[in-house]
């Protein structure tokens, strides 16, 4: 791979080639809009991520009343 100052290119894939400055100009824009929806996917699954973290509650545990007090009684079964 070699940078050089041509239009007549395959651009990513043997079907995608250009052979004009207008084909080059629209292959720059599509390569920035699939970039786009890529870093865009990629926001939004760490969206998902973070929403389904903060989605788990961690539940308190209460103190006991006193009516409900276990008499501890020393038992060996």
């Amino acid at each position: 791979m070699a940078f050089h100052g041509g239009f007549c290119e395959t651009i990513l894939f043997d079907t995608w080639r250009i052979s004009s400055l207008g084909g080059l100009i629209g292959s720059m824009i599509g390569i920035m809009i699939m970039a786009t929806l890529y870093e865009g996917l990629k926001y939004y699954r760490e969206y998902l991520f973070w929403k389904s973290y903060n989605a788990l509650q961690y539940r308190s545990v209460s103190l006991p009343n006193d009516r409900n007090v276990v008499a501890e009684d020393n038992t060996v079964v």
